[in-house]
């Protein structure tokens, strides 16, 4: 599912139930060309800020930008995510093992 809410784009992946929440405003972690303003605005980037939760609504960027990248991550946010790493995240997110989701949680970006 897509849903477009406050400069994000929010997709929900049909099989796990988990979000990918994607940000390219003043607001987010990212290079743009202008400031944005309002929903009118047209920004490019060249990079985006993106959140994963899971099913429940809990954060899981950390883990997940720790799996796919080898990126540790501090906050419950990524910035500057490259359309690589972007498309790499919404690859795993969309092919993920079932048995990969619960067990995501103990990995921990120590």
């Amino acid at each position: 599912m897509f849903k477009m809410s406050k400069g994000r784009l929010h997709l929900t992946f049909p099989e796990s139930n988990w979000k990918l929440s994607i940000g390219c405003t003043s607001m987010h972690y990212v290079t743009q060309d202008k400031q944005w303003k309002d929903e009118n605005d047209e920004i490019t980037s060249n990079n985006v800020e993106l959140a994963v939760l899971d099913e429940k609504g809990e954060w899981r960027t950390k883990e997940i930008a720790y799996k796919v990248l080898g990126e540790v991550v501090e906050d419950d946010v990524l910035g500057y995510v490259t359309f690589n790493d972007w498309i790499k995240i919404i690859s795993y997110l969309n092919t993920m093992p079932r048995d990969q989701r619960g067990i995501l949680k103990n990995i921990s970006a120590n």
